[in-house]
Formats: structure tokens, C-alpha cells, sequence
């Protein structure tokens, strides 16, 4: 059972018991190579298949490696899962980040970065980087990236991904999940979340 309330704003908001929670932390990815390049050359660079699936930068493993540090200072704060990005960026931003701790990692599809289009959000066959992170579980998703298209993928389409997140999470056993993904997927999770108009 929980318990619906309405603010005199006009927001509605659920109170569920402590027992049926769970504790949800995003991650957005650390720097990569096309976010550097963005900065010279403006969006144009995402077309370039010189981007495609691009690793972090060292500064990324430096933004990444401070965050490890402020979780570890939170002596009792612990995940029992880790959802991740099947991109490259999100999968080395996860192992630099919660490598080694012994908690299970798994690729999911849904908390990818906006589809289509740019080479940099397409992603690598399961069978090329499970070689790099063999830690990760990819049983859940395609060899190959099925869901790419040329056309960007609609702002819909996001929301709708977001939902089946959100349901998937839902299912899980675990109660305290870490999720590393993306700017776009992440904006839309906010959208949905607290009523916030995408620009």
C-alpha cells in the first residue's frame, strides 16, 4: 500500500514504505573523446566515424577515479547491482568506478545514448567488447547493435525506453542499483521524473 498526496502547487507525489524502495544513483559517463572534440569542432564532430564508440580521456579516468573516492568516504553505502551502458564510454566509466568491489555488472540497452545518426552512439558487437569487460553481463542484449538506425531517434522513443527502465528496475531484486549512462537518456529520465520540459 502507499499513500497519494497533492501539494498546493498542484504536485502529486506517492509515499511508499521503506520495504518496497529501492535506491537509484545515475552516473553520466566521464569525458570522451568526442566530448573534447566537440568543444574545437561543434556538433559536426559527432558525424565523424573517427568518433564511433569513443573511449574515455585520461581526464575522464581522473573525473571518474575522484567520484570512486567520494563513494568510498561513504563507508556505508554500498550497491548490490550495476546497470550500464553497452557504449564503451559507459562500460570503462563503470569498471574505473565500481571495479573490483565484486558487484555483479550488467549491459542494458535502455540507458544507452540517444539512437541514431552519430557515430558515437553506436555501439561495438557484444562479442568485440565482452573481450575488454569480462566482468559485465551482455546475456541480455543482441551481438550486434540491432537498435541503430541513420535517423535520430525520436524524443518519444527516449521517453518510452525510460519507462521500460524504470518497470525493469522495478522487477529487480536488488535495492540499491547504480545505473552509468548518458546525457540525453538521463535528461529524459529527469523529464519524466520531476515534470520537466525538454528544450
Amino acid at each position: 500500500r502507499h499513500h497519494t498526496m497533492q501539494t498546493s502547487s498542484g504536485l502529486t507525489f506517492s509515499v511508499f514504505p521503506w520495504a518496497k524502495c529501492k535506491t537509484v544513483v545515475f552516473v553520466r559517463h566521464g569525458q570522451a573523446a568526442h566530448n573534447v572534440a566537440f568543444l574545437e569542432y561543434g556538433r559536426a564532430c559527432f558525424l565523424d566515424e573517427k568518433y564511433f564508440d569513443p573511449h574515455l580521456t585520461e581526464v575522464g579516468r581522473e573525473q571518474i577515479s575522484l567520484l570512486r573516492k567520494n563513494f568510498k568516504e561513504e563507508k556505508n553505502f554500498t550497491f548490490d547491482l550495476i546497470a550500464v551502458s553497452p557504449l564503451t564510454r559507459t562500460l570503462q566509466t563503470a569498471n574505473v568506478l565500481f571495479g573490483g568491489e565484486g558487484i555483479p555488472f550488467v549491459a542494458v540497452e535502455e540507458v544507452r545514448e540517444r539512437i541514431g545518426e552519430n557515430p558515437c552512439d553506436r555501439r561495438r558487437t557484444v562479442d568485440e567488447i565482452s573481450k575488454e569487460f569480462k566482468d559485465v553481463d551482455f546475456s541480455g542484449i543482441s551481438n550486434k547493435d540491432e537498435h541503430w538506425t541513420p535517423a535520430r531517434e525520436p524524443h518519444e522513443e527516449i521517453d518510452q525506453r525510460a519507462l521500460r527502465f524504470f518497470e525493469w528496475i522495478s522487477q529487480r531484486q536488488e535495492k540499491t542499483i547504480a545505473v552509468v549512462s548518458h546525457n540525453d537518456f538521463l535528461a529524459h529520465c529527469w523529464s519524466i521524473l520531476f515534470k520537466i520540459k525538454l528544450e
